[in-house]
Parts: C-alpha cells; structure tokens; sequence
C-alpha cells in the first residue's frame, strides 16, 4: 500500500482542516480528501507507533479561550483520522510539536503574541502533555522563556519557534524572539530542567534546526537573516556555531523569510525554503557537516513554507502557502527536478508521511 501524506493548512480560506494523499511511487499524489476539520491545524507531529497523529491548533482564541490548542488523533489502515484528545496548549499561536521518543510525553511551543501580557509575561511557553494510549491528556508544566532580540518588530519579545529531540537525548527549543537555542532534559515526569543556551548572532531569528549526528553536526535556519548555521555538537548539552551559508542568491533583494530545513533520508542533500525568493536551496553535505554552494530551484508557487522528503528519498515535496498547492520534485543525485504541481490545498503549510 502507499504511504499517506497528511497535510497541515491555515483555514482563514478555503481549506477546512488536515487533509491526506498517498504518496504514488511516480513523485505524484492520489486525491485529496479532508481527514479533519479543525482551526489552523498548521504543524503536525506522527507518534513513534506510527499511527498516532498530534497536531497544534495554532490560535489566540480557542472555544472562547485565550491561547491556542492541541489535538491527537488515531489513524486507520485506509488514513482516516478519529480523535483522541484535545488541550488547552496554554499559550497563543502554537507552532511546532514533538512527540519523546518513547511515545509517553508531548511537547508543544507556542509562539505568542508580538508582545509581551499586561503583566509583563510572555505567552511564548513550552508546555509538556502527558500521552496515554495515544491520546493527549491535560497540561503537565509550562516553561517560559524571557527577552528580547535586535529586530524592533519581530523580537520586541520571545518567540518559541522549533521543540525537537536530539539524536543526543536532549530537547532542544529554538526561540525566533530572542535568537537562542534551548537544551533541555527531560525528567520522567515530563519536566523540562534547562542545561544550556546557545546564542545565535543578533537579530539571526532562529526558526528550525535538523540534526546530523553522524557528522556530529547541527543546522539552524534563521529566519531574519535568511541563512544558515551550521553548528558542532557539545557533549555537554549545547552547541558551537562554526559557520553560516546563505539561503538566497547574493544579488536577491526582496524580502525573504526562509521556512523549512530538512536532510534527505540518504544524508547527503539539505533543503531549505525561501518564501520571498519562492525557491528552494539544495546543498551536499560534505565531511564535518560542511555544505556546498546552494543550487538554487524555482518552487513552482508562492510561500513555500514546508517540504518533506518521500519515505525512499526519490523525491521532495513543498507546500506552497501563497499559492494553495503542492509541487513535487524528483531527487536524483543531490539535484532537484520539478515535477509541477501534484495537489492543489488551501494554505498547505505542514506535511508528515506515516508508512504504507
């Protein structure tokens, strides 16, 4: 059987939840069809048995509550999506989910509002659930982060961004607001103890992070400064920047907020995505994590805000959110071949395959 493709969107337009695919051995899709109708369903998480699907809520308002939410879902044979759970993710605008390895513990980051609360807080937190047969259960802790940044719009407060685990073991939280990477263990209790901060250059705006521990190796996409960092591991629980790659061509003027960072399954190519320039940056991965000259290719839309690989490497996805579709791409030698548009979605913004 093919894989399924679950689909995240914003649902201000057309669209109305999380939508799937299957993933067809040609890089093309099947049919789209609506899985589940929710509010901004914008980042999506699979458990480690595979069948389990977490998904934020991303809001500032949910059932007539401050902050945004989180859902989880059990996933069928044929992909059909049945609830199990849904929480309060005690914060605005949540963005980003991961679940432990072991399935026991979810934890969500909430962006925040573009300031801080009356009370001089920020709702820019890191909040662990407890997970029971695949469902999300309430609120175990809320962490919070504190600052600002060198931007006087973006980073007027903190911003949590990314929550991912380390091939190391620990959590690492990237906070876009005050240009800062978060380690973290995790007691088993679900509680976060901070044991290190790396800092980004000022103003960079941290966003996402990919992990290449075999190179013992760190990549860091920043936002407000569309490049890269490229990080080497600390036993310690942190990292050490020790080189930056830009995202965009050196004579691109416009704007550009690059999204995404992925590593294809084989190891060899990191992608990155450029909303602005509206293309996509493909680098080798050479000895020590070093990266080559990006080559750069168009991303057949608008906005592109997330790619993911196929499950065998043969090809890549994009979703474009300016432009309400999916464009797909053969991947052969490190090198990129559209394929055009395979799915046309409201406001695509996240993709997770689960396994045939």
């Amino acid at each position: 059987m093919e894989p399924i493709l679950y689909i995240g969107t914003y649902t201000a337009g057309e669209s109305k939840g999380i939508y799937s695919a299957r993933l067809r051995e040609d890089g093309t899709l099947g049919p789209v069809r609506l899985e589940a109708e929710a509010d901004n369903p914008s980042y999506l998480a699979v458990g480690p048995d595979g069948r389990s699907l977490y998904v934020v809520l991303e809001t500032d308002m949910l059932k007539g509550q401050p902050g945004g939410g989180v859902a989880s879902y059990a996933a069928g044979p044929d992909g059909r999506l049945t609830q199990t759970g849904e929480q309060s993710s005690l914060g605005a605008f949540p963005c980003y989910l991961s679940v432990d390895p072991d399935g026991k513990f979810l934890f969500v980051a909430n962006y925040g509002g573009a300031d801080f609360l009356p009370n001089g807080a920020s709702d820019a937190t890191l909040v662990s659930f407890p997970i029971e047969n695949g469902a999300v259960g309430a609120p175990l802790q809320k962490t919070s982060h504190a600052g600002h940044g060198a931007h006087p719009e973006r980073q007027r407060c903190p911003h949590a961004h990314f929550l991912d685990f380390a091939p190391e073991g620990w959590l690492c939280a990237v906070d876009l607001g005050i240009d800062l990477i978060f380690s973290y263990t995790v007691a088993p209790s679900g509680a976060l103890y901070e044991i290190w901060q790396t800092r980004g250059f000022p103003g960079c705006g941290p966003r996402h992070m990919a992990f290449l521990p075999e190179q013992n190796a760190a990549y860091v996409v920043n936002e407000l400064t569309s490049d890269i960092t490229l990080m080497n591991v600390r036993m310690q629980g942190g990292y050490s920047p020790e080189d930056y790659y830009a995202t965009v061509p050196a004579d691109f003027k416009g704007e550009n907020l690059p999204a995404a960072i992925k590593i294809s399954p084989d190891r060899r190519l990191l992608v990155v995505s450029n909303r602005g320039h509206d293309s996509i940056a493909a680098y080798r991965i050479g000895q020590y994590g070093v990266l080559s000259e990006p080559v750069f290719t168009p991303c057949g839309g608008k906005g592109p805000r997330d790619l993911t690989f196929s499950p065998d490497g043969r090809f890549l996805y994009a979703a474009n959110e300016k432009s309400d579709g999916i464009t797909a791409f053969a991947v052969q030698n490190g090198a990129l071949s559209p394929l055009g548009e395979v799915a046309h979605v409201g406001s695509p913004v996240c993709l997770k395959s689960l396994p045939a």
